[in-house]
């Protein structure tokens, strides 16, 4: 039946889930975890590691659904970085808005390659 079918493509996604889940933990495990990796979590904006997503949703989801959250929904953008000042998420052209006139073009550019993290 089509209920039996839903049911059964909901498992075997969870099985890639909970596949994929199990080797970063064995990423980890081996040293070569990407803990410091950061996506953009959508009710905010803001960039998150995936252990401060669980922190900060920990009274909310349980940890698997934090990461299937984080898997799915946060956003892996190369075009923005995070301003260590504010820990918020900008554009470049953001940023140089944020901090026009008070720094010229040049400082913005070094802030946002040397001390903006990629999110």
């Amino acid at each position: 039946s089509l209920a039996e079918k839903r049911r059964q493509e909901e498992e075997a996604r969870q099985a890639k889930r909970d596949a994929a889940r199990q080797r970063r933990q064995q990423d980890c495990n081996t040293g070569s975890c990407k803990g410091d990796a950061r996506k953009l979590d959508p009710e905010d904006g803001r960039a998150y590691s995936i252990q401060q997503l669980i922190s900060k949703y920990r009274d909310i989801y349980s940890e698997r659904e934090v990461l299937r959250y984080w898997e799915e929904e946060c956003l892996e953008n190369r075009r923005v970085r995070v301003d260590p000042d504010d820990n918020r998420v900008y554009t470049y052209e953001e940023l140089r808005s944020k901090y026009t006139p008070a720094f010229s073009d040049a400082e913005i550019k070094a802030y946002w390659e040397e001390d903006c993290q990629p999110a």
